[in-house]
């Protein structure tokens, strides 16, 4: 018989560590994404909102973990209560209020490139009595969980078990992202690029040869790594001064999130950063984790005085031909900060987004202005905006 349990208290995650880091073992690569430390520290530092993990056991053994949390959020003066993973909750603003966030028209919300529900792959009923629980719960109005790997069964358990009325199910487009498939080494990867690439990679070469003096510097150890950080943060405030983006490193629980995270998968050999030195200037770097099998290129940034040799281009793929040495044999890119990341990419790693309304007055309001309203206002923006840039030429 399964049971399930909620975990609504902050101070009784750690106790289902071990639970946590068996199942991960049995997922495909260990991806960091789902691990544990990732998830802790998420909700340590970024995560908001009632703590809603949900655990199945059979036998006294958990069996199947969804780290799920839930937000209230208002909407034309009325909370709406939505239920998502932990780790793909808003971090770049202070307020969950806006029709923008509720809605999620912007879908880079998380750091997380992944997401999902872990379980036992020999206990695969444990994943659909989690969902049928989650089904029944009545804390939640919209059920927004995004990343899921398209290749998982829980999107197939919820596309089953939401197909009837009073919930509506949308599946959204897959979100794609890069990754770099080198089976047979990097030379060989480095021979199939776009001629265009490999003129751009002996371009970028031979500019950083003239400036003279820079290394390739790769750190794993966690005391490296922390006592990298301060330069780190400041190569990013210069590096994106005056624009709008959002480093890893640059607001407070972003940067306290990915030191704690990096240390942690540090202890476990699996934390990567890459940087391109010069006179003990840093010109780039390159946040990489590790799982099983699989590097996942997380975060980059690059110093704007050194922009014309590329430094960012450099470095990845300085980078590609460590860890290829090292047997690794894919590296995710997620969906990168610049150019020079997404460029060198052979293979697209999708993920998809599900949403569930219950189908009351306010979520069916809410449906159409997401999914039938904003559509139509988009096709009218850019139809306007195409329109002002051939009348005014």
């Amino acid at each position: 018989m399964i049971t399930i349990s909620e975990v609504t208290n902050d101070a009784d995650i750690e106790s289902l560590r071990g639970a946590w880091d068996a199942l991960l073992k049995k997922v495909p690569d260990e991806n960091p994404y789902l691990s544990f430390e990732w998830v802790f520290n998420y909700r340590k530092h970024l995560s908001q909102g009632k703590l809603f993990i949900l655990t199945a056991r059979q036998n006294e053994t958990i069996c199947c973990i969804a780290p799920l949390c839930i937000t209230q959020q208002k909407f034309l003066g009325m909370r709406i209560r939505v239920a998502s993973f932990i780790t793909t909750q808003q971090t770049n603003t202070d307020s969950l209020n806006s029709i923008n966030n509720l809605l999620g028209i912007d879908n880079r919300l998380g750091w997380s490139d992944q997401a999902d529900i872990l379980y036992d792959p020999d206990h695969p009923e444990a994943l659909r009595e989690t969902i049928r629980y989650l089904k029944r719960n009545e804390q939640w109005n919209i059920l927004d969980l995004r990343e899921i790997p398209p290749e998982s069964l829980t999107l197939d358990l919820l596309e089953e078990e939401f197909q009837d009325s009073p919930y509506r199910l949308e599946k959204l487009a897959n979100v794609l992202s890069k990754s770099v498939l080198m089976p047979e080494g990097f030379e060989s990867f480095k021979k199939s690029l776009k001629r265009k690439i490999k003129k751009n990679i002996n371009l970028y070469a031979n500019r950083l040869e003239k400036l003279g003096g820079a290394v390739i510097r790769h750190y794993q150890d966690a005391d490296s790594i922390a006592r990298l950080f301060p330069t780190l943060v400041a190569l990013e405030q210069k590096g994106r001064k005056g624009t709008e983006e959002t480093g890893a490193l640059i607001q407070a629980g972003n940067r306290e999130f990915h030191i704690a995270f990096a240390k942690d998968w540090a202890d476990k050999g699996r934390s990567h950063i890459f940087t391109l030195e010069r006179e003990q200037e840093v010109l780039s770097y390159l946040f990489i984790f590790q799982g099983k099998s699989i590097a996942y290129a997380h975060s980059t940034a690059i110093n704007p005085d050194y922009e014309h040799c590329s430094p960012g281009f450099n470095l990845i793929i300085e980078s590609l031909k460590v860890l290829s040495a090292q047997g690794l044999q894919t590296v995710n890119l997620g969906r990168g900060d610049g150019l020079h990341i997404r460029s060198v990419g052979n293979d697209k790693q999708p993920r998809t987004w599900i949403k569930v309304f219950k189908k009351t007055f306010t979520n069916r309001l809410l449906f159409f202005i997401d999914f039938v309203l904003r559509p139509k206002m988009k096709i009218v923006s850019s139809k306007a905006q195409a329109f002002l840039k051939n009348t005014f030429k």
